[in-house]
């Protein structure tokens, strides 16, 4: 969810609304009491249940605030999701996301080189990815996909490794969007190399219906 950092949060909404489709409705949970104002309708939660409520019965793709997404972003996300009948959910790669950073797995880096832009970094990614769809542990709450499925299946989404947890135990897998990246900033006063995304979650919802 937010953490009140407007300027972080400005940042993740433009750039999901430029790189979402407009027929794709948007809950923000938990934003600044000064609401934005965006060139498309937003709807607006005050918790993360609320948001999950409004959304249904779609999947819903999870964004922490301190993510900036590219072109194609949801829609690799929704590839990788139904890849298979038995995934749960499906992450994104980013430069600091623990073991699905990149370049480097589990060296977060806080930025991209900065010969890069995201939007370059991401197209190479697309066109050069394998889609092999890896499965791994847990989900992670920077940038994930969840299908309504798993939440109806394994319960509240209270929080990610404990709902990871409950649907691997009801034989789900989580796996890597291995052609979606997204931008995700560390924590202020986050060690480079620590952290598996961003703890709290999280700050807006794209509805993700096929």
């Amino acid at each position: 969810m937010a953490h009140g950092d407007r300027d972080a949060l400005v940042r993740c909404l433009a750039a999901v609304v430029e790189h979402t489709p407009e027929d794709v409705p948007l809950v923000v949970c938990d934003g600044p009491e000064d609401r934005l104002s965006l060139p498309r309708p937003v709807l607006w939660a005050d918790t993360l249940d609320e948001a999950l409520a409004i959304a249904a019965p779609a999947d819903v793709a999870l964004l922490s605030d301190r993510t900036v997404v590219a072109e194609a972003w949801l829609d690799g996300l929704r590839d990788a999701a139904a890849s298979d009948s038995l995934v749960a959910t499906a992450t994104a790669l980013s430069n600091h996301a623990g073991f699905l950073s990149v370049p480097v797995r589990n060296r977060p880096h806080r930025q991209l080189p900065q010969t890069l832009t995201l939007d370059a970094a991401a197209s190479r990614l697309r066109r050069q990815a394998l889609r092999v769809r890896p499965v791994i542990p847990v989900a992670m709450d920077h940038c994930v996909l969840i299908r309504r499925s798993a939440l109806e299946l394994a319960g509240p989404f209270d929080d990610i490794a404990a709902f990871s947890a409950r649907c691997v135990l009801r034989g789900l897998r989580h796996v890597a969007a291995d052609d979606v990246l997204v931008l995700h900033a560390a924590e202020p006063g986050a060690p480079e190399e620590a952290g598996a995304g961003d703890p709290a979650l999280t700050p807006l919802l794209a509805e993700a219906r096929e």
